[in-house]
């Protein structure tokens, strides 16, 4: 990706469904406060412990940047340590997700993030449990299919990459799974765990994963998943690092569930105060990460100002914000974004709120917008999931809240 210099390719720039990748890190903009810094630092501080193993949860907004954050931490780390980023959309069917599909995905992670060299050298013993485990899935499906696995070791892997593909999104094979799992979970653990030695004898470095996109999950399988199945996530003997949901940040539940980990947040950018003042740090920061992928000559004065301002601090928001724009100054044939753009980009923007959004939780809204506070109750967590309230930190001890500043004006 380079800087755009027309609107076709700044559209292209701007898009907000991936994280940026090593390769794009020109384009990365650090935001004060960030807790990814302190999560790598106690992972070097562990990297010398035999038997400590960092547990953290990474929670933050949809769309705050937690993707990003993640891979450039991975750059960060990879000099020490043996690190595997993986995403659960990309690997398994989210709309029916357990843990013991992450488990499973965890250790197929470990294999396929293995460079060629080691997964050449992978003992027969090492690999046999899980191929095994494999051939049972595919003969007893209800299709009948035969799963042949090859001689050689370096077909084998294949073969169990594509069979691991394939049961990520076919419900069959995950009900044979789960149904094997809850008998032998323990010696799939203790297989990873062979096969995460292995790997950190060959590398000389020890284990991180990062699971991403479980903070997109909706409260009832977060929770499920997380108060439910902690234990059973976090006793993997490795570093694990877990995306997860901020409205379950905010429930009773979450005091159980950090029995077995440590959480770290990602603030929002913050682009005011508690006493609605304009925050200029914040706001130069948002506009900063859109003059890296789009050059300001492809703004009229005052748009990237009201971007800036109309997003919350949210990156996937002013990414989504300014991409509308870009169609809607392209449609008008001109050559660069104004504030009508921008202000149709907003008028849909909110239309989407307003089809969802519930006189009761309006009302609740009017009072968060005035007094900056949320309730551990069902509905503000419902306000939080779905973006219409916003937490900020950034220099302040204990985290504020304000509604988002698109859907103030539905108030």
């Amino acid at each position: 990706m380079n800087q755009a210099h027309n609107l076709e390719a700044a559209f292209l720039n701007l898009d907000s469904l991936h994280p940026l990748s090593i390769g794009e890190s020109a384009f990365f903009v650090e935001r004060n406060h960030s807790q990814r810094l302190e999560m790598g630092q106690q992972l070097r501080f562990l990297r010398l412990s035999p038997h400590t193993h960092a547990k953290f949860l990474f929670t933050g907004h949809r769309g705050s940047g937690k993707g990003t954050e993640l891979t450039r931490l991975k750059s960060e780390l990879e000099q020490d340590f043996f690190v595997v980023l993986f995403s659960v959309t990309e690997k398994l069917d989210t709309r029916d997700l357990q843990y013991t599909d992450i488990i499973f995905a965890i250790g197929m992670g470990l294999i396929e993030s293995a460079a060629p060299e080691i997964q050449n050298k992978l003992p027969e013993t090492l690999l046999k449990p899980i191929r095994d485990f494999f051939d049972e899935i595919y003969k007893e499906n209800e299709n009948k299919e035969k799963f042949e696995m090859g001689v050689e070791i370096k077909p084998s892997i294949l073969n169990l990459l594509t069979a691991f593909a394939r049961l990520g999104k076919e419900s069959t094979s995950r009900t044979v799974v789960r149904k094997k799992l809850s008998g032998v979970l323990r010696q799939l653990v203790n297989a990873i765990d062979d096969l995460a030695r292995f790997i950190e004898r060959e590398t000389s470095k020890k284990i991180v994963i990062m699971v991403e996109d479980l903070d997109k999950l909706d409260h009832d399988k977060s929770s499920k998943l997380f108060l439910d199945h902690g234990k059973s996530l976090s006793d993997l003997p490795l570093h694990l690092i877990y995306t997860f949901p901020i409205a379950l940040r905010h429930s009773n539940e979450f005091m159980q569930i950090e029995g077995y980990f440590n959480s770290f947040d990602l603030p929002n950018f913050k682009t005011h105060t508690r006493v609605n003042q304009p925050y200029p740090s914040g706001l130069n920061s948002l506009k900063e990460i859109l003059t890296k992928r789009v050059s300001d000559g492809l703004f009229e004065v005052g748009t990237l100002e009201l971007l800036a301002e109309k997003s919350g601090g949210l990156v996937r928001h002013l990414l989504v914000l300014t991409a509308d724009a870009c169609i809607q100054a392209t449609l008008k044939n001109r050559t660069k974004i104004n504030i009508a753009d921008v202000n149709i980009a907003i008028g849909k923007f909110r239309a989407t709120y307003s089809r969802f959004l519930t006189p009761e939780q309006k009302d609740r809204l009017r009072i968060i917008q005035g007094d900056k506070k949320i309730e551990n109750s069902d509905l503000d967590r419902d306000l939080l999931y779905n973006l219409s309230v916003l937490e900020y930190r950034n220099d302040d001890p204990n985290p504020w809240y304000d509604v988002h500043p698109i859907v103030q004006e539905l108030l």
